[in-house]
């Protein structure tokens, strides 16, 4: 065996072959690729529940892999029951206060 000289310690020899970073690499892309493709299509799903339900549910969750939506109707619906009970509590005062009086018929 002999000792390597300085310029032969400072050559490197690398293998030809595919490494794993390589490998590591192609298949991030892969994967995002198809992330991307899957998060379009959940998009697409749950802006098409949403129409649908919005108009006829009171509350709607819907969740598919990191895609989600949410709205409840039921605060709203709260306030308006609030208000009709109002306004009918203030009819029903109003009828009280006109109750009709018959005229008074003196015959002198």
């Amino acid at each position: 065996m002999r000792e390597l000289t300085n310029q032969e310690k400072h050559d490197v020899i690398g293998g030809a072959g595919i490494t794993g970073a390589l490998f590591s690499g192609i298949a991030s892309i892969f994967k995002s690729i198809g992330s991307f493709f899957t998060d379009t299509i959940n998009t697409g799903v749950t802006a098409g529940l949403a129409y649908k339900y919005a108009g006829s549910a009171d509350e709607f969750e819907y969740k598919n892999g990191s895609s989600s939506f949410k709205f409840s109707k039921k605060a709203s619906i709260s306030a308006k029951n609030d208000l009709d009970k109002k306004a009918l509590d203030i009819e029903a005062k109003t009828a009280e206060s006109f109750i009709p009086v018959a005229p008074v018929i003196s015959f002198n």
